[in-house]
């Protein structure tokens, strides 16, 4: 399984939850934070996916976070 699949797979597990890439990345033992900000910035070209400003879920710092719809 692929890194974009990786992160797809957990956002959709955890639907109705925002994630920053910095906890994404720790959460699924990803030692490339730039690898998975492109990832997510793929994934939010998505209409399943939803990216931009709010509250991380995982540390609650407000960063550039991505979910599900």
């Amino acid at each position: 399984m692929d890194v974009l699949d990786r992160v797809a797979n957990a956002l959709v597990g955890s639907r109705g939850k925002t994630f920053c890439d910095a906890c994404l990345a720790s959460g699924l033992i990803l030692d490339r934070h730039q690898q998975v900000q492109q990832v997510t910035a793929a994934l939010a070209d998505s209409a399943s996916f939803q990216r931009g400003f709010g509250k991380c879920s995982a540390c609650g710092c407000e960063r550039i976070v991505i979910g599900t719809h």
